[in-house]
C-alpha cells in the first residue's frame, strides 16, 4: 500500500464526500481513493494540469501528443538565432473512442490517477453507435520495460446483442525538434514485421547540443484496427504499444525498438497481458522500500502521494539523466537540470530511495569533463562565468565548476540569444549544492567504495574550484565576491550568506573525504583554513525591527544595496539552518525567519514556504509553522495535485508539473515534522506533533526510510515518536537508539521503540559516540602488555598497535591481553617487539559490536589459548556467559552456549525432505526445443546449486529435470544420526515459503543467460509450495527459484557429515557481502553440557543466509546474523538487547558472549569436555589450533593457524 490513511478529520476544506464521491465514481475506485492512493475526477481538466505517466526513461502528460525521453535534447548548447538546447519532442499516436456523453462522464464513471500502481485510468460507456458498451482504459509506462509506453483499452458488452465499436486515431509524424523518416513497408518486411500492423519512425535531432554528435531515435508502434466487433457478454482488450529507443543506449535504435515491439506482439500479444501486473509489482516494491504515511488526514495524504509519484515518474536508478524542475513529461525550463535537483528533489529520495538519489549524483559524475573545462575557462571572457583576477594562475587541473543549467552533455546551456545570462555567470552556489548532496549521501550510506571510486574526484574537484575562486583579504580571511545567491533578485553581490556557507561545506567535506579514502596533501589543510576564514556575516541589528534582539544574518555584504528594494525572490538565507546545517543560536534563527518572511515575494515558488515551515518547526514555534506548511503545498492543483510553480498571481501557473515544489514539500514532512537530520555519524530527530503543521492526522510516519544499509520507520503522534527497524542488508552495521542521555539500545528487527517526542534522540551505529554522552565511569587501571606488530604483505606494510585494559573479576585473577590490529588482505608474516603501558578504559553501557580488532587472549594458569575477535570498546575479559531465559533452553543454557556438528552415519537413508512447487511463466516446450539453451539452462542450475551449497558439491552431482510447470533439481545426501527429516522440515517450512531474497538470487543468476527471455512469458513465479517428508527418498527436489534454499537443506545434512573431518571442507569466510556467501548456512546441533552428548532429538539451529531459526522445546524462535567489517554478529533470540560475535573454527560454530558485563568466547568440539579455567566461575572451552592447520579460518580471514601459533 503506497500510503494508508485513516479517514477521520481532514486537514483541508474538502470533505471525503467531495474527494471520493460514492455515488459518482466507479465502485472499485472508492477504496483506493479513501486510502489516498487514487485521485478522481468526473470532468475533463485543463491540459497543463493533467498528470504524467512515466518510468524515468520515457514520460508523457495525459492528453499530450508528445513523449519525452530522458537525455534526448535538440538545439545547440549556445543558442544564437535558435532556441538553446531543450527536450526533443517525440510525436505519438493517440487513440480514443467517441461516446454519446461528449465531454462529460455519466455517474459511476470518470478519470483517475492511481498513484500506487502508477497508471492513469478512464472509465466511460456508450460509444457512438455502440450504446451499452463499457470502455475501460489505462495508460502507463512500464517500469520493467523502460523503452515502452502502453495504452490498454478494454471493451465489455454486457448486453444481449453484438456491437461494433469505432476506434479513433490521431497520428502525428512531425516534430520541430526532429528529422524524421517513416520506415517503408519493404524494409519492415525485411525486418520480420507485417507492414499493416506496425508503424515505425526513425531519425535524429535536428541540431545536436555539441557539434557533430546527433542523437538518433526510433519509434515503433503497433496499429490498432479502426473497429472492433463485440459479441454479447464478451470482453476484449486492445494494447496500443509504443517503443522508443535512442542512440544514447543503443547502436541500432530501429532494430531494438522493433525487437521490443515484436516481443510483446507475438502469440496474439500474450506477453502484453503481463505488462501491467509486472509494472504494478515493481511500483509496489518501490513504495514498500520507501514512503511517507499519513493516517487521518486524507487531503494531506493525497498531496504526499502525488508529490512522491511525480518525482519517481521522472527518475530511475539505472538511467542517470538528471531531473528538471518540470519533470520528464514537459519541456518546462527546457528540461534542463539546475540546483533544484540536489537541493529540492534529491533529499527526499535519499531517505526513501537512495538508489535514485545516487543516480542523480551520477548524472554529475558522468559529466566531469565539461565541468573541468568550465572551471578552466572561468573568468576568461564576458561570455563565461565570472572569476576574479588571478584565478587562472591558482586553479589546478582537477578543479570542477558545474554549469547553472545543463542538459545531456554537461555543457553550460544558460544562454539567451547567444549570450550567457547572469545566472550562468554568477549563480555559482550550485557547486556547493552538489557537494552537500554528495556529503549527505555519504553520511546516509557510508558506502566507502562509492566515496573512493566515484564521489571523491567530484568532491575534490569542487573544493579545488572554490579554493582558487576565493579571494584573500586581511589576515586569514577570505571573500567570495561577485555572486548570485538563491535570491535571484540581487546580483552580483559579495559574501552571500548562502553562497559562503555552501562553499564552506564543499571545502570541509573534501578534506573529510580525503581522510576517509586515505588521500593526503597540503591542499586539504588549505581547504580547512579557507573554510574557517570564509565568513557568514552576522549583523547586530535587524533592519527595521528593533523588537528583534541578538542579530541576524544579512543576505549579503551591505544588504540591502542602496536603492534596491529589500525583496527576496525565494528561500535563501533561511537555508543556512537546513539543509546546510550551519550552527547558530536559536534566537538568531528566529530573527532570520521573522525578518525574511516579511520581505519574501508572496508570489514566489512553493518550496520557499516549505523550508520556512521546517525552520519554524525546528525552533518549536508551531503557530508559525502551520501557515507556512499549508502554503508549501497550496500549489498542488486539483484534481490530480499537479504542481504549478506559482499558486496565483501574474505568472500563474508557471512551470507544470513543478516537481521542485513537490520535493520541497516532501522535505517539510521527512525533515520537518520528524525533525530528522542526517549527521556525519548518526541520525538525529526531535519530532513535532501533527498539529504543528495544522493536520488532524493521528500519526505521520516516514513509513520506510534508509540509513546505513538498514530500513527503518519513524512514526510521530501527538505525544510520542516510535522507531522501528524493518530490515537490514547482510553487511549492515548494528544500529542503536539513543533516547536523550540514556544508554544506547540496539535495534532489533520488528520491535517498536517508544521515544519521548520532545526529547532529542539519535540513531547511530552501535559503536558510535553520541554528542549527548557525558563522562563515563572509568575502570581501575591495570598493567597490560602491548605488542607492536609489523605486518608485511605483498600489497602494503602497516604497523598496528593497541592497548587494552579490563576490570578484574577478583583479586586472584591475572590476565594478559595482547591486541593485534590489522587490515591485511593477504597471508602475512609477523614479528614483534614488546612494550608496556598503563591505560584506563571506559566501559560502555550497552553492547558495542563494530570496529573490532583481532585479538589474542591468554589466561594465566592454563596452557590453552584461542584466537578471537572483540570490540575495541569492549576489550575486557570477564567470565559471565551467554544469558538465557532459563535452564531448559535447547540452545542457550545458563551454563554455556555451544553449537557444533555431529558426524553422520552413512547407513541411514530412511528419510529425506522433498520440496514441491509450481513454477509459472516458463515455456517448457520452447525451452526444450532449443537444445543449446536447454543445456545452458541446466548448466546454470547446476552451477548455482554447486556455488550456493557452501560445501564441496560438484555441478555434475546435481541432476536437473524439466517437468511441466516446474524445474526440478535433485541431489543425494545422507541425513546424520539423531536428526529426523521431520525436524528439518519444520525448521525450514517458514523460511522456504517466505524468502524473497533466496528466490531473487537464483533469478538473477538465470536472467543473464542469453536467450532466456525467449522461453519466459513473464517473470518467473513460484507458487503452491509444500514440503513433505518422504521415506526412501535420499535427496531433495527444488524448483527454478528455490534451488538454493533446498540446497541449504541438503547442505545442513552434508555439513554435519563433512565439516568435522577437515577444515578444508568448511565454508570459506564472507567474501562479497551477499547473503549467499555466509559460511554458516546449515543445520547445527546444540550441545547441552560439557559431556559432548547430543541435544534432544529435534533440537536444531538452522541458518539460512542472515536468518537463524532456533528449533527446540516445541517452538521455532527467529534470530538474525549479519556481517560487518569486523566479522559476523548475531542477535540473541531471547534477549533482543544482546548481540554476539559468531565465527567458525575448524568447522565448529563459536558464539561469543557479547553481554556488557563480559566478553567471553565459548565453543565445544564434537567430542571431549570443556576445560576448567582456574579462577573462572563457569567453564569456558578453549582449544589451541592444531599443528599443520592449513586453510585460513573464517574467523581469522587471511591468517592461517600456523601464522597465529607463531604469535603464541
Amino acid at each position: 500500500m503506497l500510503l494508508a490513511s485513516a479517514f477521520g478529520g481532514l486537514g483541508a476544506a474538502e470533505p471525503v464526500t467531495d474527494l471520493c464521491p460514492e455515488d459518482v465514481m466507479p465502485t472499485e475506485w472508492r477504496g483506493p481513493c479513501l486510502g489516498a492512493q487514487l485521485l478522481f475526477s468526473n470532468a475533463h481538466s485543463k491540459h497543463d494540469l493533467m498528470p504524467e505517466v512515466g518510468n524515468g526513461h520515457l514520460a508523457t502528460a495525459m492528453q499530450s501528443d508528445k513523449i519525452y525521453a530522458a537525455g534526448f535534447f535538440n538545439g545547440p548548447a549556445r543558442g544564437t538565432n535558435v532556441e538553446t538546447t531543450h527536450r526533443a519532442s517525440i510525436p505519438r499516436s493517440i487513440y480514443w473512442i467517441d461516446t454519446m456523453h461528449g465531454e462529460t462522464f455519466p455517474p459511476g464513471y470518470g478519470r483517475a490517477l492511481d498513484m500506487e500502481r502508477a497508471v492513469f485510468l478512464q472509465h466511460t460507456k456508450d460509444p457512438v453507435g455502440a450504446e451499452g458498451i463499457i470502455v475501460r482504459e489505462r495508460w502507463y509506462a512500464p517500469w520493467q520495460a523502460p523503452t515502452l509506453m502502453v495504452h490498454e483499452i478494454e471493451l465489455e458488452n454486457p448486453g444481449g446483442i453484438s456491437r461494433t465499436v469505432k476506434i479513433q486515431r490521431f497520428r502525428r509524424t512531425r516534430s520541430a525538434d526532429l528529422s524524421i523518416q517513416e520506415v517503408n513497408p519493404t524494409r519492415l518486411q525485411a525486418l520480420g514485421m507485417q507492414p499493416e500492423s506496425v508503424s515505425v519512425l526513425e531519425g535524429s535531432n535536428i541540431i545536436p547540443e555539441a557539434d557533430g554528435h546527433p542523437t538518433r531515435f526510433a519509434l515503433a508502434e503497433n496499429v490498432l484496427s479502426n473497429s472492433v466487433n463485440l459479441l454479447p457478454g464478451k470482453r476484449k482488450t486492445l494494447y496500443a504499444l509504443v517503443a522508443i529507443v535512442t542512440s544514447l543506449n543503443s547502436t541500432d535504435p530501429t532494430r531494438d525498438a522493433l525487437d521490443t515491439l515484436h516481443r510483446y506482439m507475438i502469440n496474439n500479444q500474450a506477453k502484453s497481458s503481463t505488462l501491467f501486473s509486472q509494472h504494478c509489482t515493481a511500483w509496489k516494491e518501490r513504495a514498500e522500500a520507501g514512503r511517507v504515511e499519513v493516517a487521518g488526514d486524507l487531503a494531506l495524504a493525497r498531496v504526499v502521494n502525488a508529490s512522491l509519484y511525480f518525482i519517481r515518474s521522472s527518475v530511475r536508478p539505472d538511467w542517470p539523466q538528471g531531473l528538471s524542475p518540470g519533470g520528464l513529461s514537459s519541456n518546462c525550463y527546457r528540461g534542463h537540470t539546475f540546483w533544484d535537483q540536489e537541493t529540492w528533489m534529491l533529499p527526499p529520495l535519499l531517505m526513501l530511495e537512495p538508489e535514485a538519489a545516487r543516480s542523480l549524483l551520477h548524472y554529475r559524475v558522468n559529466r566531469l569533463l565539461e565541468a573541468r573545462k568550465k572551471a578552466a575557462e572561468c573568468g576568461s571572457s564576458e561570455q563565461v562565468s565570472w572569476c576574479p583576477q588571478g584565478y587562472s594562475d591558482s586553479v589546478d587541473s582537477t578543479a570542477l565548476m558545474f554549469p547553472w543549467e545543463s542538459a545531456h552533455t554537461g555543457m553550460e546551456v544558460q544562454y539567451v540569444n547567444g549570450n550567457m545570462g547572469p545566472w550562468g555567470r554568477f549563480e555559482q552556489h550550485i557547486n556547493g549544492d552538489i557537494a552537500l548532496a554528495a556529503r549527505q549521501y555519504w553520511y546516509a550510506t557510508h558506502d566507502r567504495t562509492w566515496l573512493a571510486d566515484v564521489a571523491f574526484p567530484l568532491i575534490d574537484g569542487i573544493a579545488s574550484f572554490y579554493s582558487a575562486r576565493l579571494q584573500a583579504t586581511l589576515g586569514a580571511q577570505y571573500a567570495l565576491n561577485n555572486v548570485m545567491g538563491p535570491d535571484e533578485y540581487h546580483w552580483p553581490v559579495n559574501n552571500s550568506a548562502y553562497s559562503n556557507a555552501i562553499a564552506r561545506v564543499a571545502l570541509e567535506f573534501a578534506a573529510e573525504a580525503a581522510n576517509e579514502v586515505r588521500t593526503t596533501g597540503s591542499k586539504y589543510k588549505d581547504f580547512i583554513n579557507q573554510a574557517r576564514g570564509l565568513p557568514v556575516l552576522v549583523a547586530p541589528e535587524v533592519p527595521g525591527r528593533i523588537d528583534l534582539k541578538g542579530g541576524y544574518h544579512p543576505e549579503y555584504e551591505g544588504f540591502p544595496k542602496k536603492g534596491d528594494k529589500a525583496e527576496v525572490k525565494q528561500a535563501d538565507t533561511i537555508l543556512l539552518s537546513f539543509p546546510i546545517g550551519f550552527h547558530m543560536e536559536s534566537n538568531v534563527l528566529r530573527n532570520d525567519l521573522e525578518f525574511y518572511e516579511s520581505i519574501t515575494d508572496q508570489h514566489g515558488p512553493a518550496m520557499t514556504w516549505s523550508l520556512f515551515a521546517i525552520a519554524w518547526l525546528s525552533v518549536g514555534d508551531y503557530s508559525r509553522s502551520i501557515s507556512h506548511f499549508r502554503r508549501g503545498y497550496a500549489n498542488a492543483q486539483p484534481p490530480y495535485n499537479v504542481w504549478s510553480e506559482y499558486p496565483r498571481g501574474p505568472n500563474y501557473p508557471g512551470c507544470t508539473n513543478f516537481i521542485t515544489g513537490a520535493g520541497g514539500f516532501l522535505q517539510s514532512l521527512i525533515f520537518g515534522i520528524s525533525g530528522l537530520r542526517v549527521r556525519r555519524d548518526r541520525l538525529e530527530f526531535k519530532a513535532a506533533p501533527p498539529a504543528a503543521i495544522g493536520s488532524t492526522a493521528a500519526h505521520i510516519s516516514i513509513h520506510s526510510f534508509h540509513y546505513r544499509s538498514s530500513r527503518l520507520r519513524l512514526e510521530v503522534t501527538a505525544q510520542t515518536a516510535y522507531v522501528e527497524l524493518l530490515a537490514t542488508l547482510p553487511d549492515a552495521p548494528m544500529l542503536c537508539l539513543l533516547k536523550g542521555d540514556q544508554s544506547p539500545i540496539p535495534l532489533v528487527i520488528g520491535k517498536r521503540y517508544e521515544c519521548q517526542r520532545t526529547v532529542a534522540s539519535e540513531i547511530m551505529v552501535c559503536d558510535g559516540r553520541s554528542k549527548y554522552t557525558t563522562s563515563m565511569k572509568s575502570s581501575p587501571t591495570v598493567t597490560t602488555t602491548t605488542t607492536a606488530i609489523t605486518t608485511t604483505t605483498t600489497t602494503a606494510t602497516t604497523t598496528a598497535k593497541a592497548t587494552t585494559t579490563f576490570t578484574p573479576t577478583s583479586a586472584t585473577t591475572t590476565r594478559t591481553i595482547t591486541i593485534i590490529t590489522t587490515s591485511v588482505a593477504t597471508t602475512s608474516s609477523i614479528t614483534g617487539t614488546t612494550t608496556t603501558a598503563i591505560t584506563t578504559t571506559t566501559v560502555p553501557n550497552s553492547p558495542q559490536v563494530a570496529n573490532t580488532q583481532l585479538s589474542t587472549v591468554r589466561m594465566t594458569g592454563t596452557s590453552t589459548s584461542t584466537i578471537l575477535r572483540t570490540s575495541q570498546a569492549m576489550q575486557t575479559a570477564r567470565p559471565t556467559l551467554l544469558s538465557t531465559t532459563g535452564n531448559s533452553s535447547a540452545f542457550l543454557t545458563t551454563t554455556h552456549a555451544v553449537l557444533s556438528e555431529t558426524p553422520a552415519s552413512t547407513s541411514d537413508l530412511t528419510n529425506a525432505v522433498v520440496v514441491f512447487m509450481t513454477v509459472q511463466n516458463i515455456d517448457q516446450p520452447a525451452l526444450m526445443a532449443d537444445t543449446r539453451l536447454t543445456a545452458a539452462f541446466k548448466a546454470k542450475i547446476q552451477s548455482v546449486v554447486a556455488l550456493e551449497a557452501g560445501i564441496e558439491i560438484q555441478p555434475n552431482d546435481v541432476d536437473v529435470e524439466l517437468l511441466p510447470g516446474s524445474v526440478v533439481a535433485r541431489s543425494t545426501v545422507t541425513p546424520p544420526d539423531g536428526i529426523s527429516a521431520t525436524a528439518i522440515h519444520e525448521a525450514f517450512q517458514a523460511a522456504l515459503t517466505s524468502s524473497q531474497l533466496l528466490r531473487r538470487t537464483v533469478s538473477q543468476e538465470l536472467s543473464v543467460l542469453p536467450g532466456i527471455e525467449s522461453v519466459t512469458t513473464g517473470p518467473v513465479q513460484v507458487s503452491d509450495i509444500r514440503i513433505e517428508v518422504k521415506p526412501q527418498v535420499p535427496g531433495f527436489v527444488a524448483g527454478l527459484w528455490l534451488v538454493w534454499p533446498v540446497v541449504i537443506v541438503c547442505c545442513a545434512c552434508a555439513v554435519l557429515a563433512m565439516c568435522g573431518t577437515a577444515a578444508t571442507q568448511c565454508p570459506r569466510a564472507h567474501s562479497n557481502g551477499a547473503v549467499d556467501d555466509f559460511p554458516f548456512n546449515g543445520t547445527w546441533i546444540a550441545k547441552r553440557d560439557g559431556s559432548g552428548t547430543k541435544a534432544e532429538s529435534g533440537s536444531l539451529m538452522v541458518i539460512i543466509g542472515n536468518s537463524i531459526y532456533w528449533h527446540g522445546n516445541g517452538q521455532v524462535v527467529p534470530s538474525r546474523i549479519w556481517y560487518a567489517e569486523d566479522g559476523y554478529h548475531m542477535t540473541n533470540p531471547f534477549h533482543d538487547t544482546l548481540t554476539h560475535e559468531v565465527c567458525l573454527i575448524n568447522g565448529e560454530l563459536v558464539i561469543d558472549h557479547g553481554h556488557e558485563k563480559a566478553v567471553c568466547f565459548t565453543r565445544f568440539r564434537s567430542q571431549g569436555t570443556p576445560e576448567e579455567i582456574p579462577g573462572q566461575e563457569k567453564p569456558v572451552c578453549f582449544e589451541r589450533f592444531r599443528p599443520g592447520g592449513s586453510e585460513e579460518t573464517p574467523l581469522l580471514l587471511t591468517r592461517s593457524s600456523e601464522d597465529l601459533r607463531s604469535v603464541n
